[in-house]
């Protein structure tokens, strides 16, 4: 069975990331579907970074997952010194 309304669901508004700032203070990412595949990205200081869909969000994707990956590997060597 076809889940019709799974497939038309619009965007109800911006996704929150949480983070932290250079200083350690929580704060958030807003993430907003701005069509055509397109993703804009609004940092706590208002600057908007517009991503495509393959090589912005595509790539950026990659890049996260690689440097948690990479991140997760530092700490493991860190506790095996």
């Amino acid at each position: 069975m076809t889940r019709w309304w799974r497939l038309t669901r619009r965007d109800t508004g911006p996704e929150q990331v949480a983070c932290r700032d250079e200083q350690g203070r929580r704060t958030q990412i807003e993430v907003h579907a701005t069509g055509g595949g397109r993703v804009t990205l609004r940092l706590p200081t208002g600057e908007l970074y517009e991503l495509d869909p393959l090589e912005g969000v595509g790539r950026l994707r990659a890049v996260l997952r690689a440097k948690a990956l990479e991140s997760s590997a530092t700490e493991g060597m860190a506790e095996h010194s």
